[in-house]
């Protein structure tokens, strides 16, 4: 295998620059991106389908939800009605003349109720053959054509409640299979019977379960469609041939073929509440395969363009490139044999006309061998000159920083071993000081509790300049992680050291430098550094020139250009809502406030 591929290797290495860049775009680009495009087109279409058959499973479940809580609340219903033991009396009593009996029906308040209260009620019947009865408001009298439906038949035998579909004319006068439960009223001491019939509103069905998507199609045990959100389905019967009726908890994903087409389907079984009717419920996507099948014609679409542009653009490139070649290529021929009068323009690529004028000064060259080759050398030497030069500076600008940090090491020992601990402090505190300047000068962010100790830093060899004209302090908010709050190095060492020049500059002791961080109250995002002094202060028309020089850059007489420089710096930094603020009071001192984002 090794050396199968060796062969290869060897081949096109030794192949012509044409054929080598077809070879490279089969290699690197067309067979890449068709073998890319056949696995995401199966991954989208795969993906969509999944999508579409969760979508439909999802409805399904709606739908089944929906229906299973209007029918058992129609049973819920259909069981408050036949228990009702003023209606059981009046359907249990023989009445003798008309007017008796509609004065006892008008008596039941309940049905007229539940029929008016309830929206999923369209009508309530009850079919009784008491000696009497009348077909007045809800009541209907049992006839020999009544007697002949399939549903009083099967209510007539048994007293468990169940569910059909009865034929019956909504107001425009067109018939519809009504869903309906069929339920037999118990009496007592009397031959008589009584059927309860609770039709379920079909516009109430309709505006609970149906959507704009998919097809809805419901059938009961006969797997007759007794409703559809499409009038032509119902009373098919060929659109459940699938189902097995024996099966109580029966389901079924995937294809069925619907109006001539395969489409996504998803059917589920509902077993009615405390009976033995089912219902199926079926599901059709009308929209899951047209939008599978065009998401994969537009990635093919998009797949072949991907294909085919680059294949016309490398075309051109290869020929163009290859001719480009082939002209420098017997231009160098020519050269290689003596004849240096060829040279001519050369129009091609960058690499390729760069190429062809080096070959030119190539020749120029020879005809000038001597002076060619030694101005060469020379300028060989230059360029070794200049890198050694700077190798030497950045040798030397690695060493002065850490020959700095051991010479005032050394001192400081030596102040040490003299006895001297103040001065040996105060070198101490210079080089922490140096070491923090240096090693942040450049760097993008430090944190604040790393910038509080510079300053604390700063502050303390400034008191051991000048004792007790200078004091301070330090306060942070609880819960304010200042190691994890970034802040920009050396931003607030310029604040204090105005604060000492400045501020407590007129005062022999007592100088108090107090430096503040908390939360900002309006802005929990941000922070406040507030930096104050008791010294002199400001009276109001310095103060007002000090804030004008913050926004401006104006140089002022007390403070200079540093306080707007630092304002400058955080604004860019932070935003337009962050910054440096002044107040000060004459005779009382002076606070820098610098307020930041918590980045």
């Amino acid at each position: 295998m090794k050396k199968i591929f060796r062969i290869i290797i060897e081949k096109y290495k030794h192949a012509k620059m044409k054929t080598q860049l077809v070879i490279m775009y089969f290699s690197a680009i067309f067979t890449p991106i068709l073998i890319i495009g056949i696995i995401l087109i199966a991954s989208n279409a795969n993906r969509l389908t999944r999508y579409h058959s969760d979508l439909l499973k999802a409805n399904n479940n709606r739908v089944r939800s929906v229906l299973y809580e209007i029918t058992s609340q129609i049973h819920s219903i259909s069981g408050e009605i036949v228990f009702d033991e003023q209606l059981v009396d009046i359907l249990s009593t023989e009445y003798h003349n008309e007017q008796a009996f509609k004065d006892a029906a008008d008596k039941i308040t309940s049905l007229n109720y539940y029929q008016k209260n309830y929206a999923g009620v369209a009508d309530i019947e009850i079919y009784t053959n008491q000696e009497g009865a009348l077909d007045y408001r809800f009541f209907k009298t049992i006839t020999d054509e009544v007697v002949m439906e399939d549903w009083y038949k099967t209510a007539s035998n048994q007293y468990s409640i169940f569910w059909d579909t009865i034929l019956k004319e909504d107001t425009a006068g067109n018939e519809y299979q009504s869903l309906a439960l069929v339920r037999k009223i118990t009496l007592y001491d009397t031959e008589a019977e009584a059927i309860l019939i609770i039709h379920i509103s079909d516009n109430y069905l309709k505006n609970r379960i149906e959507d704009n998507e998919d097809d809805i199609l419901l059938a009961l045990e006969d797997k007759k469609v007794f409703y559809s959100n499409k009038r032509s389905n119902e009373g098919r019967k060929d659109m459940l041939d699938i189902v097995d009726e024996s099966d109580d908890y029966f389901s079924y994903e995937g294809d069925m073929e619907y109006n001539g087409a395969m489409n996504m389907t998803c059917i589920s079984t509902l077993t009615m509440k405390q009976s033995d009717s089912k219902m199926f419920i079926v599901i059709i996507s009308n929209s899951a395969y047209g939008s599978v099948q065009q998401i994969v014609i537009m990635t093919s679409f998009i797949i072949f363009l991907a294909l085919i542009l680059p294949a016309f653009l490398m075309g051109f490139f290869i020929n163009n490139f290859s001719a480009q070649v082939s002209k420098i290529r017997d231009e160098m021929h020519n050269a290689s044999q003596g004849d240096y009068d060829f040279m001519g323009d050369y129009d091609g690529c960058y690499e390729l006309t760069a190429a062809y004028k080096d070959l030119k000064i190539m020749v120029d060259m020879i005809k000038e061998k001597d002076a060619g080759m030694f101005a060469k050398e020379i300028n060989e030497q230059k360029l070794l000159n200049e890198q050694q030069k700077m190798e030497f500076q950045m040798l030397a600008s690695q060493i002065n920083p850490h020959f700095l940090y051991n010479t005032l090491e050394t001192i400081r020992m030596k102040a040490i071993t003299a006895g001297d601990t103040e001065t040996a402090t105060a070198i101490k505190l210079l080089g922490k000081s140096m070491r923090y300047v240096l090693d942040n000068t450049g760097t993008e962010y430090t944190t604040v509790a790393k910038e509080l100790s510079h300053i604390e830093t700063y502050l303390q060899i400034q008191k051991l300049r000048f004792g007790e004209r200078v004091n301070y302090f330090f306060h942070s908010e609880e819960g304010l992680a200042l190691d994890k709050i970034k802040i920009l190095p050396l931003l607030l060492q310029p604040i204090v050291e105005n604060a000492i020049l400045h501020g407590l500059e007129e005062l022999e002791e007592g100088g108090r430098i107090d430096v503040d961080i908390y939360r900002d109250a309006a802005n929990p995002n941000s922070i406040i550094i507030a930096i104050r002094d008791n010294g002199c202060g400001m009276d109001a028309q310095t103060l007002q020139n000090m804030r004008q020089n913050l926004e401006k850059g104006n140089t002022g007489e007390r403070y200079g250009i540093g306080l707007y420089n630092i304002n400058r710096r955080i604004k860019l930094c932070y935003g337009a809502g962050c910054g440096l603020s002044i107040d000060s009071k004459e005779g009382v001192g002076t606070t820098v406030t610098a307020r930041i984002n918590i980045k």
